[in-house]
């Protein structure tokens, strides 16, 4: 029985002992693994929002130096990368939350 909860665990049976007998919360290797690919999401949404900052910017700095609007294609095709970003955005925060929620579910080891 210990075997297959340092198993599911994924950590030496010393480390879950330890963690066990310190209260710690033992993390089995497929959380950390949602956990890697929650952070890799939002640091792929972090490069997102940096280049859309930077479009946006650059917008910006070309109607006040020139009093001239972008034409509506521009404007359009800024929309829709908006949407699909906020789009993604909903689909990992859903993705967290849902991490969350699973948590706090009591878990056998």
């Amino acid at each position: 029985m210990l075997e297959n909860r340092v198993i599911a665990a994924g950590v030496t049976q010393q480390a879950y002992i330890i963690n066990a007998i310190t209260n710690a919360k033992i993390v089995t290797s497929d959380e950390i693994e949602v956990l890697k690919d929650i952070s890799m999401s939002l640091s792929d949404l972090v490069r997102q929002i940096r280049g859309m900052a930077n479009n946006l910017n650059q917008i910006t700095k070309f109607m006040n130096s020139t009093g001239v609007v972008p034409g509506e294609a521009v404007l359009k095709e800024f929309y829709k990368s908006t949407n699909e970003f906020r789009t993604e955005c909903d689909l990992i925060w859903q993705s967290i939350r849902s991490s969350i929620v699973n948590r706090q579910k009591p878990k056998k080891l």
